[in-house]
């Protein structure tokens, strides 16, 4: 990897499904000058947001499976356990995006959605905001693959694992090893395992909602089905969609907003053909063309190196390194 490279222009093409589609999300000074009134609103859906996920923390304690960091294999919880875990999980979930400002979620349903068969089936969606999570929470209760480094983190930590989410350790792990772990899962929902469903972002990182970036295959080497979800924010003024802004910043323009709105679309079971199968770069491709299509989103050569490349160059911090070519 290096860094000897020229920075393109910020008006790249390259970088068109990360940029902010509108001017919030950076500078929180001008939301309080206007509203000084938002402040304890912003506190009151922070410390909401914050109870709600500290009390899921707390059923996952007491009813989630005790596990350790060496832990690989799915546990199976008894039937009671595991409906508690569940149920709980949807309604705190749903109780967060309430505090979030998202006071009414809109489910529509396609032709031929089967409810029984996507949830044991990977579930595959396009990723636009850090709400999708709890989106995606309120709806399936489906466990998620990150990063190694997520599993320390306070709160967040502690209910992936709990839920028995897949951690990678990009540093340890090679991205045979990462697949195996995602195949492994596949295997266990496909054969009836009492397991929660498996949910990925086959995107990899976030973009602004208008786009679709390369699928990664990991989730298609299986050859299992997948089913396709759909999620939007419509919006006036400020966009859910995390792609460029800071953290705090967003935070704060989105517990901002009176309300916030977000819709889901359930989608027949994708089930691939003898051909899609045995080529898992032509099953992902497939698929993302299916999501696309179906969600008006348009397609974009872009990677996760394009989106660091752009927040490097809009913040003027320091360029990523640049994989080499293979």
């Amino acid at each position: 990897m290096t860094r000897d490279y020229e920075p393109r222009d910020e008006m790249d093409p390259a970088f068109d499904a990360f940029r902010r589609s509108d001017d919030h999300g950076r500078d929180p000074k001008k939301l309080f000058l206007k509203n000084p009134l938002l402040l304890p609103l912003i506190t009151v859906r922070f410390l909401g947001a914050l109870w709600f996920s500290f009390l899921y923390y707390v059923v996952v304690l007491m009813f989630g499976p005790k596990l350790s960091e060496d832990d690989v294999e799915v546990v199976i919880l008894p039937v009671w356990r595991e409906a508690i875990l569940v149920k709980s999980g949807q309604i705190l979930a749903r109780m967060v995006l309430f505090c979030l400002g998202f006071h009414s979620v809109k489910r529509i349903v396609m032709p031929g959605y089967d409810e029984k068969k996507a949830r044991h089936s990977t579930i595959m969606s396009n990723h636009i905001s850090l709400v999708d999570i709890f989106l995606m929470m309120s709806v399936y209760m489906p466990t998620f693959v990150a990063k190694e480094a997520v599993r320390s983190i306070p709160l967040v930590g502690r209910i992936l694992a709990g839920i028995q989410g897949i951690f990678v350790d990009r540093l340890k792990t090679e991205r045979g090893n990462a697949t195996s772990l995602v195949q492994a899962r596949q295997k266990s929902l496909a054969n009836g395992k009492r397991v929660l469903p498996l949910h990925l972002f086959p995107e990899g990182t976030t973009s602004n909602g208008k786009f679709l970036l390369p699928f990664k295959t990991g989730g298609f080497v299986s050859g299992n089905p997948v089913q396709p979800v759909i999620i939007r924010y419509p919006y006036d003024s400020f966009s859910p969609a995390f792609e460029t802004a800071y953290l705090v910043p967003y935070l704060i323009s989105l517990l901002s907003q009176w309300q916030n709105h977000v819709e889901y679309e359930l989608h027949p079971l994708y089930v691939p053909s003898e051909k899609e199968k045995a080529d898992p770069v032509l099953y992902s491709r497939n698929v993302r063309s299916y999501i696309a299509r179906s969600a008006k989103l348009k397609f974009t050569p872009s990677t996760y190196f394009d989106k660091i490349e752009y927040h490097a160059i809009v913040r003027n911090t320091e360029l990523p390194m640049k994989p080499k070519a293979a």
